[in-house]
């Protein structure tokens, strides 16, 4: 839904080749999303589809509230296995954050 927003939104937004004062970050809007919907249904909810389902009930206490963000606060697990960080689709990501996003904002 969000990424079909994005879309209509970025090409109804790109304002005309004579105007330029947008068009830059409309144009790269829109090339990001000319890749980033094949990986999307390509690679990362399939991934989501073939994981085992072994969640719990949601429990959206207040008091779980509290204790999952005093958790999120303090508790740190470091590691270096590529699983915890959600293998290859977080490795994406973390490269899309983390090196290719601020060449973005330049």
């Amino acid at each position: 839904g969000m990424f079909i927003i994005n879309t209509i939104m970025n090409y109804a937004l790109k304002p005309s080749s004579a105007d330029t004062s947008l068009g830059g970050c409309s144009t790269i809007s829109l090339w990001f999303g000319a890749f980033y919907l094949p990986w999307q249904v390509g690679l990362h909810l399939p991934k989501i589809l073939r994981a085992p389902n072994t969640s719990a009930p949601l429990d959206v206490s207040l008091r779980q509230i509290q204790r999952g963000g005093m958790r999120a606060l303090t508790v740190r697990n470091p590691t270096v296995d590529a699983a915890k960080w959600g293998g290859h689709v977080g490795a994406v990501w973390m490269i899309g954050y983390w090196i290719a996003l601020p060449f973005w904002l330049l």
